[in-house]
């Protein structure tokens, strides 16, 4: 027979597991929204990276100088520029706004495409076309998850600024992406980690016999897992940030 005690013990249980489902709940609700936002359908994503064409040669010292088309490059640069959908839907031709392309203005003057590649493979190169301090993109489909690398000779030290022309599509600094993405973690580790201490305080605090305790301990267990799970992968986003650098240049 079921003493009352025992009656009131099994209710406790439940009010516990209930305290865990509810915390759990307004968690997973916080995440899903900021994972709605951080995951676009469309996002143009990209990153520059700047070195001297003279780096660490001592050339410069050695008077190595640089022509292009006869002219001589005073400051010559190399721009690795990396930009791509980051999003799970493509970017259809139709997007640019009046056929106008995606404009990256580099504030110096931009002499040559030395090289361009598309990834995954079997993409299709989007058109490139230079005028000025300006790279021009498109308009060119752009797939889903493809990345275009380009590198690029200047002459000066750029500031780069883009003009995007394609409709409801946001671009974005691969930086701030890997920042908003630690944030998506960090936020995934704190729900975990207070469900984690929900479900092994809550049995102390209602006194429950070890029986009840254990399961919402090995719940408990389970989301201290899932936060340091998330805390490896914070390490990984910002260790794996979008690379603009084609190694054959």
């Amino acid at each position: 027979m079921t003493t009352a005690a025992e009656w009131y013990e099994v209710g406790n249980f439940w009010v516990a597991l209930a305290g865990v489902v509810i915390t759990l709940l307004i968690g997973m609700i916080t995440l899903w929204d900021s994972y709605r936002k951080e995951m676009p359908q469309r996002r143009i994503v990209y990153k520059c990276e700047v070195e001297p064409l003279h780096k660490g040669s001592g050339a410069k010292d050695a008077g190595l100088v640089v022509h292009h088309n006869g002219q001589l490059v005073e400051s010559p640069r190399i721009a690795f520029l990396g930009i791509g959908n980051d999003g799970k839907r493509d970017v259809p031709s139709s997007l640019f706004d009046g056929d106008k392309p995606l404009v990256l203005d580099f504030a110096v003057p931009v002499l040559e495409i030395l090289s361009r590649t598309s990834k995954p493979p079997g993409t299709v190169e989007p058109e490139l076309q230079l005028s000025g301090t300006k790279l021009y993109i498109g308009p060119s489909l752009l797939a889903a998850r493809q990345l275009v690398n380009v590198s690029l000779l200047l002459n000066g030290d750029p500031i780069l600024s883009v003009s995007n022309p394609i409709i409801n599509v946001r671009e974005v600094n691969a930086k701030d992406v890997a920042s908003r993405r630690q944030l998506f973690s960090g936020r995934l580790r704190i729900v975990s980690l207070i469900t984690a201490a929900v479900s092994i305080l809550l049995p102390v605090v209602l006194g429950l016999r070890s029986s009840l305790s254990v399961p919402l301990i090995v719940i408990g267990m389970f989301f201290v897992l899932v936060a340091v799970l998330a805390q490896g992968a914070a390490r990984k986003i910002l260790g794996s940030s979008m690379t603009a650098k084609d190694k054959s240049i």
